[in-house]
């Protein structure tokens, strides 16, 4: 008849509980670099549709990550939004530079739409993947797994 004796079954269940309860400074900084490539990917996007008045970009620049927090639901999450306002037209009226992306990306019956962020979201999707397995694949790696 055969035995079997394993050795090292303690020290993987162990390894396995770790991975299960993954530290939310990691996916704090897993959602970090997630946001940095979507940022990118928004400017480069906004700048091949020509969303920024020339010489401008002050949308485009305005647009940033806010700090990691918990949903509704639960689970962890991090905003990236433009922020601030400017002056528009003659009469300098203050427009919120979110109206101005929101006013682009979708259009108006004046204007025609220039999907520049539902595009970047949608191209994104595999590099920002990209980015959190490599925050991921670092702790991993510091665990010794």
């Amino acid at each position: 008849m055969a035995e079997f004796h394993f050795s090292g079954v303690d020290e993987l269940e162990l390894s396995l509980r770790e991975i299960e309860e993954l530290p939310e400074e990691v996916v704090d900084e897993m959602l970090e670099a997630q946001a940095d490539v979507l940022i990118d990917e928004i400017q480069n996007r906004g700048e091949a549709y020509g969303v920024m008045a020339p010489g401008s970009g002050k949308m485009l620049r305005s647009i940033k990550k806010g700090r990691p927090k918990r949903g509704k639901n639960g689970t962890r999450q991090i905003v990236v939004s433009p922020r601030g306002t400017r002056k528009r037209g003659k009469e300098g009226k203050k427009t919120s530079n979110a109206e101005i992306a929101f006013l682009n990306n979708y259009g108006t019956r004046h204007q025609q739409a220039r999907p520049f962020w539902s595009d970047a979201e949608k191209t994104s999707e595999k590099s920002m993947e990209k980015a959190a397995a490599e925050v991921h694949d670092k702790w991993l790696n510091s665990k010794g797994l």
